[in-house]
């Protein structure tokens, strides 16, 4: 099955496996914010 990809995205990154997207997160980010577990804002 085919993902639907959004028409105006600026850029698409496609990875095979969770380590390598969370991988790719890590290196294109500036910063993370991570909150408490059941913290909602």
């Amino acid at each position: 099955m085919k993902e639907i990809v959004h028409e105006e995205l600026s850029e698409l990154f496609t990875v095979q496996t969770m380590h390598e997207r969370k991988q790719t997160m890590c290196t294109l980010s500036d910063a993370f914010w991570r909150s408490p577990a059941g913290l909602v804002l």
